[in-house]
């Protein structure tokens, strides 16, 4: 799911958030320079933070 700006992933448990968004602010090569950040926090349904 795309909500305009946020992500929703649908992970185990085990998986921590600071794993998905040190995974998910990896510069690709392509893109040296380019700054990524990201945030997040886990919950059973969808809101808005």
């Amino acid at each position: 799911m795309h909500i305009h700006d946020e992500v929703v992933i649908d992970a185990p448990k085990e998986l921590s958030v600071e794993e998905i968004v040190k995974k998910m602010t990896i510069v690709p090569s392509w893109g040296k320079g380019l700054i990524l950040n990201a945030d997040g926090y886990g919950c059973d349904f969808y809101r808005k933070d």
